[in-house]
């Protein structure tokens, strides 16, 4: 699969400075990886999942501080692809971002509202930060990292505010993946 980067989707480069490729919903590869997703999923009931985006970082890429829900609900973002006809709300339920390649210094995963890990923790997967506050997670190829970003009430948990910090030489390639949840439907599972 060869992915043209030049046909990458909108970036506010005041947040985030990458590039990015989506792969269609009907791709053999693109079924194939979101058929996993949705069996990590379990038994937690999701309707549908957003296309892959490959991510690229080059040195200074960087994403700032966001969350990967929507504090207004819609069927429509800005640079986002419709998930379908319906004029349902929508939001991410969960993301998954896998590392791709890691062949890079800096761009670790920072995730400031979630504890630190031990001074014992594995060192090739995670760091931690100066003040032991917030989670770091270090690109790995073939690593990934999972977390709900709604709670069950519906609405969106602030302790996943994240980041991805800035290479600082190399590239950093990763995909995300994310499941759409309609704020209509409970949260089951």
């Amino acid at each position: 699969m060869v992915f043209n980067y030049d046909l990458m989707s909108y970036v506010d480069k005041r947040y985030r400075v990458s590039k990015s490729a989506m792969v269609p919903l009907d791709d053999p590869v693109s079924q194939c990886v979101l058929g996993r997703m949705e069996s990590l999923m379990g038994n937690l009931q999701h309707e549908k999942t957003e296309p892959l985006q490959i991510v690229k970082y080059d040195p200074g890429g960087e994403f700032r501080l966001h969350f990967d829900w929507f504090p207004k609900y819609g069927n429509v973002q800005k640079g986002a692809m419709q998930y379908d006809d319906t004029k349902r709300p929508i939001n991410r339920l969960s993301s998954i971002f896998v590392y791709l390649g890691d062949d890079c210094v800096g761009g670790e995963t920072y995730f400031p509202n979630v504890p630190g890990v031990s001074a014992e923790a594995d060192g090739e997967k995670f760091s931690r930060t100066d003040t032991g506050m917030g989670l770091l997670v270090r690109p790995k190829k073939g690593n990934a990292v999972f977390w709900m970003n709604m709670r069950p009430n519906g609405t969106g948990d602030e302790r996943v505010l994240h980041a991805g910090l800035p290479v600082q030489s190399g590239v950093k390639l990763g995909m995300n993946l994310f499941t759409v949840y309609y704020p209509d439907t409970p949260i089951v599972g």
